[in-house]
């Protein structure tokens, strides 16, 4: 995938669309995009063998809720996030059922609530 974000980069440099640093950034950003939508679905898969896929969604909606807040842990390499990742998720899969008991109404109440921005 690598090569065809670097053939799109290549044409918009052609094409004169962008300036150099700017260029750069989207070829960053398109990068990561791509990294993180591997890392998703390897996840994914390995979650969905594990008979855990609704967990598996549950804690990746509630993190990306807080995410923009947070941040996150950055790592050199991309095997080495994608390791994390995975023993991340599967600490949280084990402990989860033991934090606490959440009806669905509440925890609706609680993914809305989480989504509203304080300005």
């Amino acid at each position: 995938m690598h090569s065809l974000i670097d053939v799109f980069t290549y044409k918009v440099y052609k094409e004169k669309l962008l300036s150099h640093r700017d260029l750069q950034k989207m070829k960053y950003a398109m990068t990561v995009v791509w990294n993180e939508a591997i890392k998703f679905a390897a996840l994914l898969a390995l979650f969905s063998l594990l008979n855990k896929i609704h967990e598996f969604l549950l804690c990746v909606s509630i993190l990306l809720s807080i995410r923009i807040f947070s941040g996150g842990l950055h790592f050199e390499s991309n095997f080495t996030c994608f390791i994390v990742s995975t023993v991340f998720f599967c600490i949280i899969m084990v402990y989860f059922p033991f934090l606490f008991t959440v009806t669905t109404v509440i925890g609706i109440f609680l993914m809305l609530v989480t989504h509203i921005q304080h300005e």
